[in-house]
């Protein structure tokens, strides 16, 4: 894992900082600064790449950052200073959704991805072409050893640490589309570490099922955390139905957004 210092981020990256910065805003990177935000994964790979960022995922050393942070997107525009709006749009077991002047800011508070250095934080991505951080307190850029290698070939290779494989293979089409690829050997990989997974509930398969970053498996989602569900043994077959059931109500494009 490569750690660019401060020092070292203005000498080879000041032009991706001051994008990254810019987009953002001065009063939201203030606050980003303030409660020691991570900026991380999509939006770090699209700025190296040149493409545009969709959202920005925000991630924290302490729980008490996140806490510290919401409480700010509670103030009025008056006390917190921010240009437009600030609305939560969703509230999911692993992130709260805000549009903040027309931008997309996801808090992520899966409770593995909490951590107190950055370099942990982005040892859990699943992609290489993913495992890029901004941290804002320190002003550092934190990437892995292959990130610039494999974005620039613009190939997919996972991190079998990632511990949510089965959101990593809807990425994996998502990134398809991007114009990515992605070797037999590289879906192998992540075919087994779907096999490893022991799933031996509906709790399990729940947890596994909130690591995929779309909200088209809302509805699926809230009905295995039912009181009932969650006390049953998991049935493959169950869940199939279960699956097909939900996916008939689910336009194409919500499923591959």
């Amino acid at each position: 894992m490569v750690v660019i210092s401060n020092q070292r981020s203005n000498e080879m990256y000041k032009k991706e900082e001051y994008i990254l910065r810019k987009s953002i805003g001065e009063e939201l990177v203030k606050l980003f600064t303030k409660h020691n935000c991570v900026l991380a994964g999509g939006a770090i790979t699209s700025i190296f790449s040149g493409n545009r960022i969709n959202d920005y995922d925000i991630y924290f050393h302490t729980k008490v950052d996140l806490d510290a942070l919401k409480e700010e997107f509670k103030k009025t525009p008056t006390d917190r200073k921010l240009e437009g709006s600030v609305k939560l749009m969703c509230q999911m077991d692993n992130s709260f959704t805000y549009s903040i002047d027309h931008k997309i800011f996801q808090l992520i508070r899966l409770e593995e991805l909490i951590a107190p250095g950055t370099k942990t934080i982005v040892e859990h991505f699943d992609f290489t072409v993913c495992m890029g951080a901004y941290d804002f307190a320190t002003k550092s850029f934190v990437f892995d050893d292959n990130f610039f290698k494999h974005l620039a070939q613009r190939t997919l290779v996972y991190n079998i640490n990632s511990q949510y494989p089965f959101a990593s293979l809807c990425r994996v089409v998502k990134y398809l589309k991007k114009g990515f690829k992605i070797s037999g050997i590289e879906m192998f990989k992540l075919g087994l570490k779907c096999h490893s997974l022991q799933i031996n509930n509906f709790k399990n398969l729940r947890k596994q099922l909130m690591g995929v970053d779309t909200l088209f498996l809302r509805d699926l989602t809230d009905k295995l955390n039912s009181e009932e569900m969650e006390s049953k043994t998991y049935d493959f077959e169950l869940f199939l139905q279960m699956m097909d059931d939900h996916l008939s109500k689910v336009s194409e494009f919500n499923v591959e957004e």
